[in-house]
């Protein structure tokens, strides 16, 4: 049988395991927008302050930073895919301990856990599929995280206004808002057992067998895909697996990490996760009341599936760095609007606005800036410091994540809302111009011939 007879059947493996392996992105996802419709009840039933408030909210962030930071080595030690396996348990443990969390510290401490397993999933998913694929199709295929991560949150989206609606008078609501995530963990649990081990890792730990039989069932070009790969880490073999000490070790690894480290803070200094996180809380002080603005914020949650599906397409046909700046463009123009909308528009129409406005930014967000951000991250590392440099990088993404949960409560509560997204906007602009001044192009090019 012909080599093109084969086709039909690699990509169908291909598209199998890449979408078993995104439903750790869809668990992103749902674990991170979930707390944006169960705040209220939170706050109901343990009153919080906006303190409590933003450490409620960033645990699961700062949580994610560590997950991020110490997966690297884990990855480059024993595997994507090994690792993928554990990430699903810690998953359902997390989100099982937080529904049936007695007290507001219990549940802080569970969100931690579940924030460990967001983080490394955020590091490690990106990170094969970027080596599974194919270089004509890597960044359509690593932007189908991005895709997962928002269709994660649209689902957390609808299920805190279907039950938030249903039960508004219910304050422990939330308890199952947060226990419904342990059935895509499971899923993820299970659908890796059908899930190959990343062929640039089987190869630098010296399974060329294994590699070249992952490759014969993914790659329509196996043969010559192997002699490229086999000839640029054989160079590697002999040398250990890349640590945080080696990306300091010489000059041009630590511009590496510098920029991937700051790719990763461009995505969190847009405030996307503000309205991700905090979307319902930022509609009710725009004047919907609470039903309402749990409802209105699904429109959130669907343009952002609609953008991300948008970012397919276009990551996998255009240059990154143009995406990425057409894409922060019309994020901080949108901020500057929110901004001027919050400030000098009053009544039920600053409402409506503001979902509008909002609309249009997740459009450019969620459609180009966090799909191409995830695809750079994964790419500017060489192969034998890329686990433990996409590692240290998410690192810093979830630090800037934490950094903007933990703080949005306390600026828009001394300084509102519209000051707040005058200094996302601000911060916008310099997004830009580190972009065009030192973001490298990585499009259609193989990951080892890929300099920063």
């Amino acid at each position: 049988m012909s080599t093109s007879a084969h086709a039909p059947a690699r990509r169908s493996r291909l598209n199998l395991y890449t979408w078993i392996v995104t439903l750790g992105g869809f668990l992103f996802g749902y674990d991170t927008g979930i707390i944006n419709g169960a705040l209220p009840f939170l706050q109901q039933q343990f009153s919080l302050s906006p303190v409590a408030e933003g450490v409620t909210t960033s645990s699961l962030t700062l949580g994610a930073a560590l997950g991020a930071m110490t997966v690297g080595q884990l990855v480059d030690r024993f595997g994507r895919r090994r690792v993928l396996f554990v990430l699903a348990l810690v998953f359902i443990a997390g989100s099982t301990g937080i529904a049936f969390a007695p007290t507001l510290p219990v549940l802080v401490a569970f969100r931690v856990v579940v924030g460990l397993a967001v983080g490394a999933a955020s590091a490690v998913v990106p990170l094969y599929l970027a080596e599974i694929a194919p270089p004509d199709q890597r960044g359509a295929i690593v932007t189908r995280n991005q895709f997962m991560i928002v269709t994660g949150q649209l689902l957390a989206y609808g299920m805190n206004a279907w039950l938030g609606n249903v039960f508004l008078h219910e304050p422990g609501i939330w308890r199952i808002m947060f226990a419904l995530s342990a059935i895509p963990a499971l899923a993820l649990f299970l659908g890796m057992f059908a899930v190959p081990e990343s062929p640039r890792w089987l190869l630098l730990a010296g399974r060329e067998a294994a590699a070249r039989r992952v490759l014969e069932k993914t790659s329509a070009d196996a043969s010559a895909e192997y002699a490229h790969l086999h000839d640029s880490i054989e160079k590697e073999r002999s040398t250990r697996a890349g640590t945080l000490r080696d990306l300091f070790a010489s000059k041009a690894l630590r511009r590496i990490l510098l920029i991937g480290a700051a790719i990763g803070i461009v995505q969190q200094i847009t405030g996307v996760n503000a309205l991700m996180y905090y979307g319902t809380q930022v509609l009710r002080e725009s004047g919907f009341a609470t039903d309402a603005a749990l409802t209105a914020n699904i429109a959130n949650g669907a343009i952002s599936v609609l953008g991300a599906a948008i970012g397919i397409w276009f990551v996998g046909r255009l240059p990154r760095r143009l995406t990425l700046t057409v894409g922060l463009a019309g994020t901080t123009l949108s901020l500057l609007a929110l901004a001027l909308i919050s400030t000098f528009v009053d009544g039920s129409a600053r409402a409506w606005f503001v979902l509008i406005i909002s609309v249009i930014f997740l459009v450019f967000q969620q459609g180009a800036v966090s799909p191409v951000t995830w695809v750079l991250m994964s790419e500017v590392f060489p192969s034998r410091v890329r686990g433990a440099g996409m590692g240290a990088v998410t690192f810093v993404s979830w630090l800037a994540n934490f950094a903007v949960s933990f703080s949005f409560p306390q600026i828009v509560a001394a300084f509102g809302l519209g000051v707040t997204f005058g200094i996302f906007a601000m911060l916008g602009v310099g997004a830009i111009l580190f972009v065009r001044a030192l973001v490298p192009e990585t499009a259609g090019r193989a990951l080892e011939d890929i300099e920063a």
